[in-house]
């Protein structure tokens, strides 16, 4: 008989939720064993905070040999700069607006704008040479796999669990998923509202990506005024958006991700725009709490 075993824990910053499905618990047991050990090993690669992590080293140096999987990372992020017209940026640094340390310490507490001189965040100028295995960020480069790096390590870890009739990783509000549920049936996810007054959707949905992104959750304040940790494509501030919240729908874990960022950054209209191009379903969540959905996304919405 078909059960679900359930498993949470804390890390990257970020609760961890694994959902597994089958007969056995022993097998279940194995299976997120080597699915934790992974995200461990990417916590401690590529964690802004920690100064020893391979990240940390790389933007402390600016230039080094990386190891491979530090230039997959990378090129992934450099991706979705190109993909996202540079909507999505992975050299704003949001550490210069408070976010230095967990968010943990920094969630709704009054932070300090930090200045650390130049600030470069021009994807093009930095250099990634594959058959080196070398990394060069120029002077005021920063580099943060934060927007991407969470779905990327849900799809790894879910691929531990292909022979198990169904997945979910949830890393942070990042998830992938494969197969269907314990009762045989598609897994259903919920996506609430923030707005006041209003209410939450579900939707179903199964093997590939889902990430919602928003303006909501991980907030502080700055020099007195609310700030949330999304960075515009300059990296100067907030974005100006109509979006509270971007769910995206997508093969791969880092793309769900880092579109939904993207999504935010530019707002419902070019966001929409920009999804559709993709051909990848959405959900958006505007500020007056209204909700702008693809056709094939509104398929999915559960009664």
């Amino acid at each position: 008989m078909l059960q679900e075993f359930e498993y949470e824990a804390h890390i990257m910053g970020s609760e961890l939720a694994v959902s597994l499905v089958g007969e056995s618990k022993d097998e279940a047991d194995e299976t997120f064993t080597r699915m934790y050990a992974l995200v461990q090993e990417y916590d401690e690669s590529f964690s802004r905070f920690k100064s020893k992590s391979e990240l940390s080293r790389l933007n402390a140096a600016r230039a080094m040999k990386v190891s491979p999987r530090m230039l997959e990372i990378l090129g992934l992020g450099q991706e979705l700069y190109a993909a996202t017209d540079g909507a999505f940026n992975p050299l704003v640094d949001v550490s210069r607006f408070g976010y230095d340390e967990d968010i943990e310490s920094v969630l709704h507490q009054e932070r300090v704008r930090v200045h650390t001189g130049e600030y470069n965040t021009n994807v093009s100028s930095m250099v990634l040479d594959v058959p080196e295995s070398r990394v060069e960020l120029k002077e005021g480069q920063t580099f943060d796999v934060g927007g991407y790096l969470k779905g990327y390590v849900a799809e790894r870890m879910a691929g531990f669990a292909q022979r198990m009739p169904g997945v979910i990783v949830n890393v942070g509000g990042d998830l992938f998923t494969y197969g269907l549920d314990a009762e045989d049936k598609p897994f259903v996810f919920s996506i609430d509202n923030p707005v006041p007054g209003t209410e939450s959707l579900r939707f179903s949905y199964t093997d590939g990506a889902v990430a919602t992104s928003g303006t909501y959750r991980r907030q502080w304040l700055l020099e007195g005024r609310s700030f949330f940790h999304i960075l515009a494509a300059d990296g100067n501030g907030n974005p100006e958006t109509d979006l509270v919240s971007a769910t995206v729908l997508a093969p791969l874990g880092h793309e769900a991700e880092g579109y939904a960022t993207a999504a935010i950054v530019l707002g419902s209209q070019a966001g929409g725009r920009l999804l559709a191009a993709k051909n990848l379903d959405y959900c958006f969540i505007r500020i007056d709490g209204s909700y702008l959905m693809s056709p094939g996304f509104r398929m999915r919405i559960e009664d």
